[in-house]
């Protein structure tokens, strides 16, 4: 445990200077401007589970109507998140706002609360390796494309990086030691259980590493703090599905137990090192030599993101997302082990030009983030979905719209009522006879593709984006609850 320890005996370093937050505060403003604009300007959706386990939740709570999927059906989800949605769209279209103003306002408060990384970043670097390493890890955190790109995405993988960083940087290596670090870095730590409880294992090594740290009588400050939050989480349970820290246990059963989520596909032991190779194509060559560079100055930056992949590793069911949470950390100490590696070669080669090395280093960051953003795999998550989210919006811009028939693409391809900002029925339509069947009870079509000749002799075109298209015709709608997504998606288990 040695190595575990060790993040906490750097010295203390002089509070940064006016100059020093002026330029934390650039990069955190850049950060926050980085993330609005790649969620505004392009819109996309990175799984089903981001608009249906949370977006539609939370519109179903603030305004009735949408998609039910059978995981809150059974009840394994916790409702922080969607009752936290919820929450903002309520207070949003109260004041006046629509669907467009409650969406924006949720991805920029998203987008604050995940600089909590950056902030986070600058500050473990700068104690460990100085200020110029805190403000190179500043940088790397408000640009790298990852980061930028899934802040906004209210899923609890993303949420749970925001508040597991911090946590264990003032649990763990935040000098001095304060109170309130204690108190503030507890309730964030029981926070990350609230909204992931998989991450449990890093959970357990954190706290494990603050007990190597603290004066034993704080560990009171911390576990109360975090106990009260893991509670809330299990009161939330009990309040809205009936049994306490239910989202936990039954979780656990129908999916672990019960094999559940290994319908959705299995990956092997090393899926993971297969997401990494295939989002870090080239880079990664470079990241084992810049973790062992940091990794002297900052072992728990290693060991709590190895937990989280190991641990996930066990499980069949493997996604990119269920592992974001150690990104952070891998990311922080390779800018960290950046830092040291040009920190050594420029006291050799060239001392005198020690500055403008920086900002060349700096740069590379910023196009090495670039370059992968751009790679073919990436770019096209930034642009695959946006043909249905502009599709759904217009079709629920239609005046007098009573029902949506949904054509051409699978349910989970759209965007639900949360798209459409409509709470009005969708239907599910497979063939064209359930089109002809089903049609008294709607008067709108989304339809991916051309194969049906009822969206030209039934239908007015409005619009298409690509190859899916929105059409309309003018007629009431004569409700079929029977017959509608949800009624279709309880009678399949899905």
């Amino acid at each position: 445990m040695a190595g575990v320890g060790s993040d906490l005996v750097q010295q203390q370093r002089p509070a940064p200077d006016r100059g020093e937050l002026g330029w934390l505060a650039g990069l955190l403003a850049i950060g926050l401007v980085a993330r609005i604009a790649v969620a505004v300007l392009f819109p996309s959706i990175y799984h089903p589970d981001e608009t249906f386990q949370y977006w539609e939740q939370g519109y179903r709570f603030a305004f009735g109507g949408g998609i039910v999927p059978w995981e809150y059906r059974v009840g394994i989800r916790s409702y922080v998140v969607p009752g936290f949605l919820a929450g903002v769209m309520a207070v949003v279209h109260g004041t006046g706002g629509g669907t467009d103003a409650w969406r924006v306002a949720i991805q920029i408060l998203l987008s604050a609360c995940s600089l909590s990384i950056v902030g986070t970043a600058y500050f473990w670097a700068r104690r460990v390796s100085g200020r110029e390493a805190g403000l190179l890890a500043a940088l790397m955190a408000s640009t790298w494309f990852e980061l930028v790109y899934f802040s906004s995405k209210p899923m609890p993988e993303v949420l749970a990086a925001a508040t597991l960083l911090p946590a264990a940087y003032l649990l763990c290596a935040a000098l001095p030691f304060q109170p309130w670090k204690q108190v503030v870095g507890g309730a964030l730590l029981g926070l990350t259980f609230v909204l992931r409880f998989q991450l449990a294992p890093a959970i357990l090594l954190v706290c494990l590493a603050t007990i190597l740290r603290s004066p034993r009588h704080s560990w009171v400050l911390q576990f109360s703090a975090m106990a009260l939050v893991i509670l809330g989480g299990g009161l939330l349970d009990w309040v809205t599905l009936g049994s306490s820290f239910q989202s936990v246990w039954l979780n656990f059963v129908i999916n672990a137990v019960q094999g559940r989520a290994a319908l959705y596909g299995t990956s092997p032991v090393f899926g993971f090192l297969q997401f990494y190779l295939a989002a870090w194509p080239v880079f990664i060559i470079a990241m084992p030599f810049l973790l062992e560079a940091g990794m002297r100055r900052a072992p728990l930056l290693l060991t709590v993101p190895l937990v989280i992949v190991v641990a996930h590793s066990l499980i069949e069911h493997k996604e990119y997302r269920f592992v974001y949470p150690a990104l952070p950390f891998l990311l922080t100490l390779a800018s960290i082990g950046a830092y040291e590696i040009y920190g050594m070669l420029a006291n050799r080669l060239f001392p005198r030009l020690r500055q403008i090395g920086l900002v060349v280093l700096g740069f590379c960051w910023l196009g090495t983030s670039i370059g992968l953003a751009t790679q073919t795999g990436f770019r096209d998550r930034l642009f695959s979905t946006s043909a249905p989210i502009a599709a759904f919006k217009l079709a629920g811009e239609v005046e007098g719209i009573c029902g949506l028939g949904m054509a051409g693409m699978a349910w989970f391809e759209g965007t639900g009522n949360s798209g459409l900002g409509q709470g009005v029925p969708i239907y599910l339509l497979d063939q064209q006879a359930d089109a002809l069947t089903l049609e008294p009870a709607y008067n709108v079509l989304v339809q991916s593709g051309r194969d049906w000749p009822i969206i030209a002799s039934r239908y007015t075109e409005i619009g298409c984006y690509g190859a899916v298209c929105v059409a309309v015709r003018a007629r009431t709608c004569q409700p079929n609850p029977d017959q509608d997504a949800n009624a279709m998606l309880e009678r399949a288990g899905q």
